[in-house]
């Protein structure tokens, strides 16, 4: 069964209050906890760097594109 279907069967099972309160909070923002999204980024050697090099390789058009990254890896 999917994940869709798991939720299609679960939703059936709510009352009407019970699928407002669902609905409200799936229409909620979901932001990027950032405290452990750092500690990973903190955690690469480098990362700020690599990052601005890669930011500054896509501004120069010096990039490969996924359609020859898809090839290379068949």
């Amino acid at each position: 069964m999917t994940a869709k279907e798991q939720l299609q069967f679960a939703i059936s099972d709510l009352t009407e209050d019970e699928a407002a309160d669902v609905l409200q909070q799936l229409s909620q923002p979901r932001g990027l906890d950032r405290e452990p999204a750092t500690r990973v980024l903190d955690g690469i050697e480098d990362a700020y760097k690599r990052a601005q090099r890669g930011s500054q390789q896509a501004r120069l058009g010096e990039t490969t594109s996924l359609d020859d990254l898809d090839r290379a890896s068949r």
